[in-house]
């Protein structure tokens, strides 16, 4: 025989509702995939990029967070076709003409749900000596997202921008 008092039924019940709620309830940040997504990500901009993507296509907005990809897109709307934006260039390798770019992926170092991707940007047959670019990775709720850029010639693309607008 059953015997459920009203304590043990209230019991098991909150025990039910916290574990059930607590997965439904859990952050993005608290459910970060392991290093390897973060790196899985980066893999997709560099292959993007080696297939002669570029900041003017309709996939480049998407490897943004939602508030870079503003950023990026007031930008452009502030230029008009008067002027050329503050991001004149692709900021994944630094430059504006990505012609002979080798990439790869030197580090991707995790720090919960932000990540920190280092990429390493050789142009064969130039002059021009070899550049590193900073990903400042966020988790979101669409997986991982370039939250910043940082260059030895930009060293935040999102402050650049926000300045470039008359933004702090």
């Amino acid at each position: 025989m059953n015997r459920w008092t009203a304590g043990s039924v209230t019991a098991a019940l909150f025990l039910t509702l916290s574990t059930v709620g607590g997965h439904s309830a859990a952050s993005a940040a608290q459910r970060a995939p392991t290093g390897q997504h973060a790196r899985q990500f980066v893999e997709k901009i560099v292959a993007y990029e080696r297939r002669g993507g570029t900041n003017g296509d309709g996939r480049f907005l998407s490897f943004f967070t939602p508030e870079l990809a503003e950023l990026i897109r007031a930008d452009r709307k502030a230029a008009g076709n008067q002027d050329a934006p503050y991001l004149d260039g692709d900021p994944f390798c630094d430059c504006q003409d990505s012609e002979g770019l080798g990439m790869r992926i030197q580090s991707v170092t995790q720090h919960g749900s932000s990540a920190d991707a280092v990429i390493h940007n050789h142009f064969a047959g130039s002059a021009d000596p070899d550049r590193l670019v900073t990903l400042r990775l966020r988790l979101t709720a669409d997986g991982w997202r370039v939250g910043d850029i940082t260059s030895p010639d930009e060293p935040s693309l999102r402050a650049g921008l926000r300045k470039a607008l008359g933004q702090r």
